[in-house]
């Protein structure tokens, strides 16, 4: 389970490079810690209020990079 919570870690970091570019480092740790607190709500709701792109387009990201994600889990899973 921690190998899970890792890899969700590690996939915010690299989504917030999207979401809140241009805003510094703080504003990306921020992000993450909010977004690992509440999974998939917070990533949300950081994306619609405070993204630096607009509100549409910062939704979108954020649901198709978590589907994606959610993908990569689960197909490995099935094949076990």
């Amino acid at each position: 389970m921690a190998v899970l919570a890792f890899l969700y870690f590690i996939f915010l970091f690299v989504l917030a490079q999207f979401i809140v570019c241009g805003q510094g480092f703080y504003v990306k740790l921020i992000y993450v810690l909010i977004s690992m607190a509440t999974p998939l709500i917070g990533p949300l709701f950081l994306a619609y209020n405070y993204s630096s792109h607009s509100r549409g387009v910062a939704v979108f990201i954020t649901l198709v990079a978590h589907i994606f994600a959610a993908c990569l889990l689960v197909l490995p899973l099935g094949w076990a």
